[in-house]
């Protein structure tokens, strides 16, 4: 037996050296790649497969609500959205007697509506008491601002009684200085007799 009948690197018939080792790499290597190809494949469409949760965005359900609580108090009152705040307007005439800080009994049904429309929130609440400019002559205030306080303490006082938290609600009492038109007429003055309620969103 010659030299060359075991030299795989000279077949028989050919004069030069063939590395059969590089094909059985390539082989190998080719084999690999597609390995890792169907490897990642097999991951994307497994991630593709994943439900991504959509979270809520809270700017826009927080303007549903304002909306929402806008629409109920407009029932009730007369209302007015300003930037981050809602302003519901309620004649005094509707809920308190002349000179008196007591609610009236038909006052209750209009503010309990304004209180469950205000417990959909969790955003402050201040309550204001305002009056017109005539003095008061036969009250136990000694004067508009107490009477305007004192209104404005009053539906607190319902609206914690309707579940309210308290450290959501505040009073303010201006009397007559802070009207909403001028006190130049009976019809004005009446619209200057009100309890105005503010929630800020």
């Amino acid at each position: 037996m010659t030299r060359n009948q075991f030299n795989l690197f000279k077949p028989e018939g050919t004069g030069g050296t063939q590395n059969i080792w590089v094909t059985t790499y390539s082989d190998m290597m080719t084999n690999l790649m597609m390995f890792f190809l169907i490897l990642w494949a097999y991951t994307q469409f497994i991630h593709s497969k994943k439900e991504v949760p959509v979270l809520p965005n809270p700017q826009a359900v927080e303007n549903v609500a304002k909306l929402e609580i806008q629409k109920e108090l407009e029932q009730v009152g007369a209302v007015v959205l300003t930037g981050q705040k809602i302003t519901v307007t309620l004649p005094s005439a509707v809920l308190f007697d002349s000179g008196s800080a007591e609610l009236k009994a038909e006052a209750l049904e209009p503010l309990a509506k304004v209180a469950a429309s205000l417990a959909k929130s969790t955003a402050p609440i201040v309550v204001e008491g305002h009056t017109d400019d005539i003095p008061i002559q036969r009250s136990r205030w000694r004067s508009n601002y107490e009477l305007s306080s004192a209104r404005a303490f009053s539906v607190i006082r319902f609206f914690t009684q309707q579940s309210i938290p308290p450290h959501r609600l505040a009073a303010r009492g201006y009397g007559p200085f802070r009207p909403g038109v001028s006190n130049t007429s009976d019809e004005n003055r009446a619209l200057n007799r009100r309890i105005e309620i503010h929630l800020w969103m």
